[in-house]
């Protein structure tokens, strides 16, 4: 076996080449957390820490992917990965596709055996509590933080930072599992900066997380698995037959060498997307649709029979916050499925049962729907039409937790993860960590922050809003200070902001555009401090709102004249790591949007070439290839079929795979592609994004890190 990464053991081939002087910059780490912060949002060293934990990450990723061998991959050009003979897939996406999937499940195991048998109220949180405390229920919520003797493994540290960064799904999990004590704390930072180690080389900065012994003896007794994820030659999963209760033995990832010399995936291995198990007890047949059918019945039993609140049902729907029973009708709704579970239960325990080609989920939609008509039809009955109202957006979200999901959470957190891959290495590629400005960058981006978050809006005023990296990198911190993060929202915004990172690019696009337009209005100061062509044509597109203006050609030629070259790395740039594919009727809506974003660019081509020669610099690279201009860094996964779910497009075809109850939703809500509702400020006169759909889950998460503006 190789080296584990449950820590990363030996130098990265990816390591940082520093631009701060070594001693300086070990003085930076060394004293964070020596003094009191007068930050309402987040402080300067937090926002350092997670810099340093995102580097981490990046060069973990970039050990798992260069690890030869690993899960029986190798990196040899006479070989190559099917997953069909349409499906190639490079062997380093192969190794991380696998890796982190399996982190996810790790994670799951720590949380439930360590998290929630320590820091539990000791019961699930019933139905019955949330009527009596609503949305008071954060004031009864003691902090209580991990020790840094009770941090994970990376692997599993990695799926928690993703999880935190969906705050809604966060929030509501952890009322759920009866965390409130953990939702209240922060990462421990101060614990977080000590265990991360920084070596220095002849090959640069070497980032290594090292926890210490207690931490690791602590993890393996509590989670009762290996702190190092890559203990074992052939990782498996257990999986329990429904059926039967055999426990399976099924393989993380199996492959067959074919007579060409090529290596094919089988489909029996769990990573992938059409895995296909047979039990060997009963011989029946798993599928991850079959596995995410087994949630929803389990969930639905703990409502029916001890009031446990099923994911998608605790928060409002327009400000995320914890809402009462006597608000809505879901429990009226979830209380009429008795039937519904029965028959659920039967297609989840029958060895032959062929529902709609196994498609075991759409057998849940359409059970759901048929209840959904008798209570529409008698719903005044039972309540208001405001509390009706209030219903129809909660069928979606419970939807929306298990179209690509089968984990207990309310998002699948491996998805999570591997969209959160692209922000990291731009982290990377920015190296805002290593930089003499530092410090002033730190600050300049908490403000710009700040004002992001002012630019909302509140009530009805509240709008959608795409950040840029050095904005999104603040909003990130923020979010891992879950109580402060909602305290601040709450007030700033009248709601807590959720951040999606499953926003269709058409959507996110003119989302920044908007933003953009937005913030020069009221500032004065440029939003996406950047000479890419991508963040060109959108000031192009947004030049006519300035042209009567001074300031207009102020900020441009300034922007021009700032120092930075336009053939190296460029300035804060719009984060779009939270961008997937639309597939289906929107892939029309961006084909359009492509065209008239080119043809900004174009002009703003000619005029930054203008502005070049007379500033007496080389002109920018120009783009040549208008098919594939969107989105710098967007999300690059490999093939779908690598993942259980695929976590990069979103299907808004009416009735497909992921979308919605009818007459609960339009389709555009499938995988919360309709980025609206309670997400990132969207005005709440607008249906809330659904979360299901092909990407599974979103900034890594829940809402939208951006998105169309909705005002």
């Amino acid at each position: 076996m190789g080296p584990g990464f449950g820590d990363i053991k030996g130098p990265s081939p990816a390591l940082v080449e520093p631009r701060n002087q070594g001693g300086s910059l070990m003085d930076i780490y060394n004293n964070l957390f020596q003094g009191t912060s007068s930050s309402t949002t987040v402080s300067p060293d937090q926002v350092v820490v997670h810099l340093k934990l995102l580097e981490t990450l990046y060069q973990l990723r970039q050990a798992v992917e260069q690890h030869d061998g690993l899960y029986g991959v190798y990196d040899d050009d006479k070989i190559s990965y099917h997953y069909s003979r349409k499906d190639v897939v490079d062997p380093k996406q192969l190794r991380w596709a696998v890796y982190v999937q399996m982190a996810a499940d790790r994670f799951q195991t720590w949380w439930t055996k360590t998290v929630m048998q320590q820091y539990s109220v000791g019961s699930d949180f019933t139905w019955q509590q949330l009527e009596e405390v609503g949305s008071d229920w954060y004031k009864y919520q003691e902090p209580k933080q991990l020790t840094r003797d009770q941090l994970p493994p990376l692997d599993v540290l990695m799926i928690w930072h993703a999880y935190m960064l969906n705050p809604r799904t966060y929030l509501e999990d952890c009322m759920r599992f009866g965390l409130g004590s953990v939702w209240a704390a922060e990462m421990p930072w101060a614990d977080l900066n000590w265990a991360i180690q920084v070596d220095s080389s002849e090959k640069g900065l070497w980032y290594r997380y090292d926890p210490g012994e207690g931490a690791r003896k602590k993890f393996e007794m509590s989670a009762q698995i290996p702190w190092d994820p890559n203990s074992t030659e052939n990782p498996i999963k257990d999986v329990k037959c429904y059926s039967c209760g055999t426990i399976n033995a099924c393989p993380w990832l199996s492959l067959r060498i074919e007579t060409d010399g090529g290596v094919v995936v089988n489909t029996d291995s769990f990573s992938t997307s059409d895995m296909t198990y047979t039990c060997r007890g009963c011989g029946s047949l798993f599928t991850h649709d079959k596995l995410r059918l087994y949630q929803f019945v389990h969930d639905l039993g703990l409502f029916l029979t001890q009031g446990v609140p099923m994911p998608g049902t605790t928060l409002d729907v327009e400000t995320n916050m914890p809402t009462s029973p006597k608000d809505h009708l879901m429990g009226v709704l979830l209380g009429m499925c008795r039937r519904v579970n029965e028959i659920l239960s039967f297609y989840a325990s029958s060895v032959g049962a062929n529902v709609f080609g196994n498609d075991f989920m759409i057998a849940v939609k359409q059970q759901l729907e048929e209840v959904f008509k008798k209570f529409k039809k008698d719903a005044l009955k039972y309540g208001s039409a405001k509390m009706f109202k209030k219903t129809i957006p909660m069928v979606r979200r419970i939807l929306s937790c298990y179209w690509q999901n089968s984990s207990i959470f309310g998002q699948d957190l491996s998805a999570c993860a591997v969209r959160q891959a692209s922000f990291i290495e731009n982290m990377h590629r920015f190296d805002w960590l290593h930089s003499p400005a530092l410090s002033s960058t730190v600050q300049k981006s908490i403000v710009k922050y700040q004002r992001f978050l002012d630019l909302l809006g509140n009530g009805r005023k509240r709008r959608f809003l795409v950040p840029t990296l050095d904005i999104d990198l603040v909003w990130h911190t923020h979010q891992l200070s879950p109580l402060k993060y909602y305290l601040y929202t709450v007030k700033t915004n009248g709601m807590m902001v959720n951040h999606d990172d499953k926003v269709g690019e058409v959507t996110l696009s003119r989302g920044f555009r908007r933003s953009t337009e937005l913030y020069e209005a009221k500032y004065k100061e440029p939003y996406s401090e950047c000479l890419c062509w991508y963040c060109e044509a959108v000031r192009e597109s947004v030049a006519t709102v300035f042209q009567s203006s001074k300031t207009s050609k102020q900020l441009y030629e300034t922007l021009g004249d700032s120092g930075h070259d336009y053939n190296s790395i460029p300035g804060p740039h719009i984060s779009a790591h939270n961008a997937i594919k639309n597939v289906g009727r929107a892939t029309v809506a961006e084909k359009y949007h492509q065209k008239d974003l080119w043809s900004s660019y174009q002009k703003a081509y000619k005029r930054s070439t203008k502005r070049a020669n007379k500033l007496q610099r080389a002109p920018p690279p120009q783009c040549t290839n208008a098919a594939a201009f969107m989105f710098y860094g967007a999300l690059a996964v490999g093939p779908a079929v690598m993942f259980m779910g695929d976590p990069s497009c979103a299907c808004d075809d009416p009735g497909g795979y992921g979308n919605c109850v009818s007459g609960a939703c339009s389709a555009l809500g499938a995988a919360g592609s309709c980025c609206n509702g309670a997400s990132c400020g969207a005005a709440p006169t607008h249906t809330p994004s659904c979360g299901g759909g092909c990407a599974g889950s979103a900034c890594g998460g829940g809402s939208n890190c951006g998105g169309g503006s909705t005002d």
